[in-house]
């Protein structure tokens, strides 16, 4: 360290000195090099070091992290003579090392008798806890600004007289208008007329200390003229006396909200929904309109007495209701119940009644709030849904005892062939039963598919013009075996002229088919049947009328429901799925027609009413069969057919019928084994099965028409997929005709005649 310099001026120096050890400062003295040739006590203790250590030492050496900012002033005011003054400094000392610290210094020359510059003088005051204020007073301000500006709410600052001061841009966005357009207005230009008085009477008030603030909703009337809802929350700044400076409002959008409640509001309306509140404690009870409608009450009509409410529940209801309504009363418990009203007119409705309870203060149960709905539609439907459900069980059991009927004697005739001991005539009747009970199957399920077809709008008509006198005489004679067999009696009376319809003949001789047999069936022996009919001005109508066992009123409607039967009924006619009236009735409304029944009563027998349109006179349409296209040359021999069929039983069966007709036949059992034997066997007629593994029939039918041998086959689907829409994906991959299983054998002669297949000698 080097010596202390020796400083000219020495009655200077003294003066100096004496100032520096009383000032309440920090004051040093530096001279060329930097060093300190005085300090006194106040910046010792600044820089926290003692007095000695200071003196001698550069500034660069004691303050490293000061002296950047210190030494060029010092150089200047050496160089210029010129003081510095209000210099702010930030560093630290060796009092806080590590800290960062604030000091305002000055910074003068101190000169010698001659005026040279032969020392700096310096002053030095703490101001770190200034600074440290003045920024937090700055960050204060940013985020009173940054809140002011992006607070989710309009902010606004308001005069005494209603004008806008300053406000944000949410204010903007809620009100349309832009912020200078807002600032040369008052809250009352954009306040809603009838909103307007109430807001200014609670701003005196507010103004003149009768309030701290207020809240209310109220509308804007925006810049594009709508009018939106608001929230809003005033209170007032104050001077020190307590003046009103101006109001700060507090602006909130509840536009959504309203919207929400409104929805609410027409929701509960539309879904039949009231709400209540029960004093519990005093008994008094108010419900909207709303539950006034669903107790079938007018508006105004409201029940205010806990007893006049019980009293519009149903009696069978009531105990119930009391009992969940003194629980919530005596141990404070939510309500929940399905219970039936009683309208004025005498009318029941279900409701659904939710309610919660809510406590005083000492914990008693004091009033309930809730909502009611009419659950009367969906009760109805639970309803229908388990008589339908008992329905469905019912009908598999009638399925079931229906499949065994024709089963049974179907399995002892085959076991009767079986065994050989069979004479002729004997096993000519057992034939004659096996083909009766098979047709009888086939028609379970016919009638089956057409109610689905019908349910699902997949059936077609194929309507021409017909005489249905024609058609209920052709349905009577079929029928008339059926009846004969029974031992009944039928008599038909149908008029001379023609009664001329629109209709589908397959499905118009199947609706008074399955009305004639269903007669039969629920008449005993030694019965009458009676089947009329008779054009009117517009429509026809047929009656057929049975002595049978009748229908109860009930039942009157209810027997065209699906899988209905009397009880009676099911337990005393000849079988049946209680399919066959719904068949009808169906039937006969896509033709326009309306069927109807009538009965006096049980025993009394039962009369069907059938009306359809009158299509007015046409030429007559020949019910016969249309004469048969011209058939090809019939070959001798037979023809080669091809098999195709996975079940192997129903293609051997086939295969057998086939070789009795006299056709040269082979078996294959899947698309790939049908196409290997093609090229030897190269078919006439190809019958295949739709659901084969592996490649189906579809398939089959594609790559049999690309193979030259196979190209001009006639192709038949024979399978057990037989809707309108199976047959049209048959007809599109190739097919020539669709048929459905089991397959009637002059359905089979057909097909070989349209081959030209003749049978072999003796088949």
């Amino acid at each position: 360290m080097s010596s202390t310099p020796s400083i000219p001026a020495r009655d200077q120096h003294a003066e100096l000195m004496a100032l520096l050890t009383s000032a309440p400062l920090g004051v040093a003295l530096f001279d060329r090099e930097h060093r300190y040739v005085s300090i006194n006590e106040a910046l010792a203790a600044i820089n926290g070091l003692p007095i000695q250590a200071h003196i001698g030492q550069r500034i660069e050496d004691l303050l490293p992290a000061n002296a950047t900012a210190v030494v060029p002033v010092i150089d200047a005011v050496f160089c210029d003579g010129e003081g510095v003054t209000n210099l702010e400094v930030t560093g630290e000392t060796p009092l806080q090392p590590g800290v960062t610290r604030n000091w305002l210094t000055g910074f003068y020359p101190v000169r010698d008798d001659a005026g040279h510059v032969t020392a700096v003088g310096a002053w030095v005051t703490e101001i770190t806890d200034r600074k440290a204020a003045e920024q937090a007073l700055r960050r204060s301000e940013q985020d009173f600004r940054a809140t002011f500006d992006n607070a989710a709410v309009g902010i606004a600052h308001v005069g005494l007289d209603g004008r806008w001061l300053s406000l944000n841009d949410r204010l903007c966005d809620i009100t349309g208008y832009r912020r200078d357009e807002l600032l040369a207005m008052t809250f009352q230009d954009i306040t809603h007329p009838d909103d307007l008085a109430a807001d200014l009477e609670q701003a005196r008030r507010l103004a003149r200390g009768e309030l701290d603030t207020y809240s209310m909703e109220k509308r804007y009337l925006r810049k594009d003229g709508q009018e939106t809802w608001i929230n809003l929350t005033v209170s007032a700044r104050r001077d020190a006396a307590g003046q009103p400076l101006y109001y700060i409002s507090i602006v909130e959008d509840i536009q959504a909200r309203k919207r929400a409640e409104q929805a609410l509001q027409d929701a509960l309306q539309a879904s039949q929904t009231g709400t209540f509140r029960w004093d519990i404690q005093t008994n008094r009870l108010d419900w909207d309109e709303a539950l006034d409608r669903l107790f079938g009450l007018r508006p105004g009509e409201s029940v205010h007495d806990f007893a006049a409410f019980l009293a519009r529940v149903h009696p069978d209801d009531r105990a119930g209701v009391v009992e969940r309504c003194d629980r919530c009363r005596e141990h404070g418990a939510d309500f929940a119940m399905e219970f039936r009203v009683v309208w004025p007119d005498g009318r029941e409705h279900w409701l659904y009644d939710r309610g919660r309870t809510f406590l005083d203060a000492a914990g008693r149960p004091a009033y309930m709030t809730g909502a009611c709905v009419d659950i009367t539609e969906r009760k109805w439907a639970d309803q229908a849904l388990r008589q339908a459900d008992r329905q469905k069980d019912e009908f598999l059991a009638t399925l079931a005892h229906e499949l065994r009927n024709p089963l049974a004697p179907m399995r002892s005739a085959l076991e009767g062939l079986r065994s050989g001991r069979l004479d002729t005539g004997r096993s000519e009747r057992a034939l004659a039963v096996m083909d009766r009970q098979l047709r009888h199957l086939v028609r379970l399920v016919d009638d089956l598919l057409d109610v689905s077809r019908i349910s699902s709008g997949k059936i077609e008509l194929r309507c021409q013009t017909l005489d249905l006198a024609e058609v209920v005489e052709q349905a009577a004679e079929l029928a008339r075996p059926l009846i004969e067999a029974a031992d009944q009696q039928m008599q038909v009376a149908l008029p001379d002229a023609p009664m001329w319809v629109h209709g589908d003949l397959t499905r118009l001789a199947q609706v008074v088919g399955n009305l004639l047999n269903n007669a039969s069936k629920y008449t005993p022996a030694g019965g009458h049947i009676t089947v009329s009919a008779c054009a009117l001005p517009d429509e026809a109508v047929i009656e057929i009328r049975d002595s049978g066992m009748g229908l109860a009123p009930d039942m009157l409607e209810r027997i065209f429901e699906l899988f209905v039967q009397a009880e009676d009924a099911r337990l005393q006619a000849q079988g049946g799925l209680g399919i066959g009236l719904s068949l009808v009735k169906r039937l006969v409304e896509l033709h326009g027609g309306v069927v109807q029944a009538a009965s006096s009563g049980l025993g009394q027998g039962s009369c069907f009413t059938l009306r359809l349109p009158l299509a007015g006179a046409a030429a007559p349409v020949p019910l016969v069969a249309a004469p048969a296209p011209a058939m090809a040359s019939v070959q001798k021999g037979g023809c080669r057919v091809l098999v195709i069929d996975d079940n192997v039983d129903g293609a051997e069966a086939l295969q057998a019928l086939l070789d009795m007709l006299g056709q040269q036949t082979h078996v294959a059992h899947d698309g790939e084994q049908a196409l290997r034997m093609v090229a030897d066997f190269r078919p006439q007629i190809v019958l295949c099965d739709i659901g084969l593994p592996g490649m189906n029939g579809y398939e089959v039918a594609r790559r049999l028409r690309s193979e030259p041998g196979t190209a001009q086959a006639l192709l038949v689907a024979l399978t057990g997929w037989g809707s309108n829409e199976d047959r049209r994906k048959s007809l599109a991959v190739g097919f020539d005709v669709h048929l459905t299983k089991p397959v009637e054998l002059s359905a089979l002669e057909a097909l070989l005649a349209r081959a030209g297949c003749g049978s072999a000698p003796g088949a």
